[in-house]
């Protein structure tokens, strides 16, 4: 199992990230998984809220939208992160920890994982991270996750550009990812991002090596891990994700 590297964008950059990712962008994606929840979770005891795991929360931009109807925990890797999401979500619980490992010693109704689960480099890892979703899930507990790209559906050179500017601050961000030789299984996001403050220019490149596998392979991670699949298919028309919905077997 390599070690995690928390790249600059998660770490001192962490302050940056609800100006490059605003909460409200997380509105639709946040309404997807509640809808699914609602189908697939059976109807929770009285007094009790139904209880959410998100592996890999970061900012908590997508719980944000969730923690009025869920009782959510965020796990990352992160401290600066946690710290973003604390502001934005103090009634939810934050945990620090690396997926492949974390055991927080309790279960959950649900488990999320978005495009944190890309940085699994590697099958181990990813089989790692969904052992852990498992173990922290009941019996029939449901795991919603969301990969960036299958292999299938990956996208060579994709470039994205966006811009922020307010009194304090102008920033630019630009990404592109791309599969580094004749790697099949990984790819790295470059991010270029221009920081204007004060009157000063800083110019900061942040590389992320991330994984990549086939359909395939995620199904047979999923099931040696102990899920059902339920659903396999595209997240929505405007982006590659692909959304597995599983259920823990008994």
């Amino acid at each position: 199992m390599r070690q995690m590297q928390i790249p600059c964008l998660y770490h001192e950059l962490a302050y940056l990230w609800p100006r490059l990712s605003p909460p409200q962008d997380y509105a639709r994606e946040a309404k997807a998984i509640s809808d699914i929840l609602a189908a697939k979770l059976s109807r929770s005891p009285a007094g009790r809220k139904p209880r959410i795991l998100e592996l890999g929360g970061g900012g908590g931009h997508t719980l944000c939208h969730l923690a009025d109807r869920y009782d959510a925990t965020n796990v990352d890797l992160s401290p600066a992160m946690l710290n973003q999401s604390r502001k934005l979500n103090p009634s939810i619980t934050h945990e620090i920890g690396d997926m492949r490992q974390i055991r927080l010693g309790h279960t959950f109704d649900a488990v999320l994982a978005h495009d944190a689960i890309d940085y699994m480099g590697c099958p181990a890892d990813l089989q790692a991270a969904l052992a852990t979703a498992a173990a922290h899930l009941h019996d029939n507990g449901v795991l919603v996750v969301a990969p960036t790209y299958l292999h299938e559906t990956f996208i060579n050179y994709q470039t994205e550009y966006d811009h922020y500017a307010d009194e304090d601050m102008q920033l630019t961000y630009v990404s592109c990812v791309h599969r580094p030789g004749q790697q099949t299984d990984m790819f790295e996001l470059a991010m270029l991002l221009l920081i204007r403050q004060n009157g000063q220019l800083r110019i900061v490149e942040d590389r992320h090596i991330c994984g990549l596998f086939s359909n395939k392979t995620w199904l047979e991670l999923l099931d040696t891990t102990g899920f059902d699949v339920d659903r396999s298919d595209a997240w929505n028309d405007a982006t590659p994700w692909h959304a597995f919905v599983a259920v823990k077997r008994p």
